[in-house]
């Protein structure tokens, strides 16, 4: 699917888009989604975010404004990204991490289950 196809996809009276999978997400502004993505059920994407191609959004997944997120990154399930984090190519973050705002994860870094880098309260 290209960005526009996501953004094509009808929303509900709550906002939430369903993917063909059946799988349901919620798109903000001007957000660009790359090739081969693969997005969980019930993930949050805030505005101006990045997806690079291959990267895969695990379920309950919450992404930040203004967030990259890489080629090839994994993101685990109800992981958290904070506004304005970097996602390198490659990366791993673990399932109920919690990435803090404005971090910055390098290329092939993997963060591991249950992770906090930044602040614990960030989290929604």
């Amino acid at each position: 699917m290209t960005t526009r196809d996501y953004y094509n996809l009808p929303q509900d009276e709550n906002g939430w888009r369903m993917l063909p999978n059946g799988n349901k997400f919620k798109l903000g502004l001007d957000c660009k989604i790359g090739n081969n993505v693969a997005i969980g059920n019930n993930v949050t994407i805030a505005d101006d975010v990045v997806i690079d191609n291959g990267a895969y959004i695990g379920n309950n997944v919450k992404i930040g404004n203004g967030a990259y997120i890489g080629n090839g990154a994994y993101i685990g399930n109800n992981a958290y990204i904070s506004n304005r984090t970097t996602i390198g190519n490659d990366v791993v973050i673990g399932n109920r991490a919690i990435i803090g705002n404005g971090a910055y994860i390098g290329n092939g870094a993997y963060i591991g289950d249950g992770a906090v880098l930044g602040n614990s309260k960030i989290y929604p």
